[in-house]
């Protein structure tokens, strides 16, 4: 458990940039939920205290941050009413990780009438996963995807992840390994939410049949997955210790 950021709440939707120093995440209370970030020395450092994003939160409910390689692009929902599938994605950047995020707008492109949250990029950001309710009208999400062809390009060509869903789980958090041959994400197929992968032989094939991640995975709800650049850290939200907290964990081959 990352049990050093110092902030009270439920915790959700981890985003680390490239050189893992640096990581997002958003807090939830009864009424709001905020985006707060936290750093580290070196990569087997602790994370210190963490710290709010004041600018990107500007209304009660914005989360399940996506940090860019280099820190200066981010990516997360906003909710504007009290229902949750009022949630779509927005986007903000800046100039250099020192400075302040701008540039606020809504990826209207990606926007339904239903939830879209949890988003994953691609390095170069022309491709983004994501977590949406608009083809079961429900709470159940599938997982889909968006590619453009440059970063000031309008997302299209929004397809359904196909081969994951049974029909009536709640998939989310898609997340890639840097060869992009291995997706996880997290789903409730079970009695809680798990995190199970799925691998393809090449980047045009469709993924296999899942696989859950015993390791990874606990009796309680374990969700909000995203992997490191590099894909030797996975951090997870978790209860499995009676709270909704953040937990990370590593592995040391490539």
């Amino acid at each position: 458990m990352i049990d050093t950021l110092d902030v009270l709440g439920d915790k959700w939707g981890p985003s680390i940039t490239g050189d893992r120093l640096v990581l997002y995440f958003a807090v939830s209370g009864e009424t709001s939920e905020k985006i707060y970030r936290s750093t580290r020395a070196a990569k087997d450092q602790p994370f210190g205290a963490a710290t709010e994003v004041t600018e990107l939160n500007a209304i009660a409910r914005q989360g399940t941050p996506y940090v860019s390689y280099d820190d200066t692009s981010i990516y997360f929902f906003r909710q504007t009413t009290d229902n949750q599938n009022s949630r779509d994605l927005w986007h903000a950047s800046r100039a250099s990780p020192s400075e302040p995020f701008s540039n606020l707008a809504e990826l209207s492109e990606l926007s339904s009438n239903y939830r879209e949250h949890l988003p994953w990029l691609t390095r170069d950001e022309l491709t983004i996963y994501f977590a949406s309710a608009r083809a079961t009208s429900s709470w159940e999400t599938d997982l889909w995807m968006a590619t453009r062809t440059s970063v000031t390009a309008e997302f299209g060509d929004i397809t359904i992840i196909s081969g994951l869903d049974d029909g009536e789980s709640e998939d989310q958090s898609p997340a890639l390994t840097p060869d992009g041959l291995t997706l996880y994400f997290t789903t409730d197929y079970l009695t809680s939410l798990d995190v199970y992968s799925a691998t393809r032989s090449a980047i045009d094939d469709d993924f296999g049949a899942p696989t859950r991640e015993d390791e990874l995975s606990s009796s309680g709800d374990d969700t909000n997955l995203t992997l490191s650049p590099d894909g030797r850290e996975i951090f997870i939200s978790s209860e499995r210790s009676g709270s909704q907290e953040l937990w990370v964990a590593i592995r040391d081959c490539d």
